[in-house]
């Protein structure tokens, strides 16, 4: 994982962004950007939302 960003919108929402450098099991790399939106809620952290976009 690289240039991880986190964006708080008050304190009951926030935006995790990240680059995923990885090598899938057939030994080719795999890259990509990815963002996720979590919403707290009265019992914790919940996702709204996850994207991954290949680069």
């Amino acid at each position: 994982m690289s240039d991880r960003q986190l964006l708080e919108s008050g304190e009951d929402f926030a935006i995790v962004s990240y680059r995923a450098d990885a090598t899938r099991a057939d030994g080719e790399p795999y890259a990509a950007l990815v963002s996720s939106a979590y919403a707290r809620r009265p019992d914790g952290w919940k996702l709204l939302f996850h994207q991954h976009s290949p680069v």
